[in-house]
């Protein structure tokens, strides 16, 4: 059983070094073709072609900021360090041409900036001063 485990690491590592993978190894291997990513779409957007657009409401800026965040981009966690005081003076179509634009044009006017993480997380916090 250890000559067998042992001449088949040698037959790899002679495979791995020539470029040429035997067809023993390659069929123990799973494909990586997963198909298309499939996602739910709880509220409607536009595609990006025409751009993205959502209505934001007169009231509190920081829980129609995560609904969004949540929505359109997956992000499970928020972490707010601004005010949560932040208020939106009235309904109005809020359009841009991708979702970077669009929470650039939401949280600018109050100072703030939307950092994205890998992990599914968010942080909205005040601008850095440029130096």
């Amino acid at each position: 059983m250890i000559l067998q485990k042992l001449t088949s690491y040698l037959v790899l590592i002679a495979a791995l070094t020539s470029g040429v993978v035997p067809s023993s190894v390659a069929q123990d291997c799973l494909s990586l073709d997963l198909g298309p990513a499939e996602f739910d779409q709880p509220m409607q957007w536009r595609s990006e072609s025409q751009g993205v657009a959502a209505m934001v409401r007169a009231g509190l800026l920081e829980p129609q900021v995560i609904k969004l965040l949540k929505q359109h981009l997956a992000i499970k966690v928020v972490d707010w360090q601004a005010s949560h005081h932040h208020q939106w003076p009235t309904d109005y179509l809020l359009e841009a041409d991708n979702w970077q634009g669009f929470f650039t044009r939401l949280l600018k006017p109050f100072g703030l900036q939307l950092v994205l993480y890998a992990n599914q997380g968010a942080v909205v916090r005040y601008q850095e001063s440029p130096l």
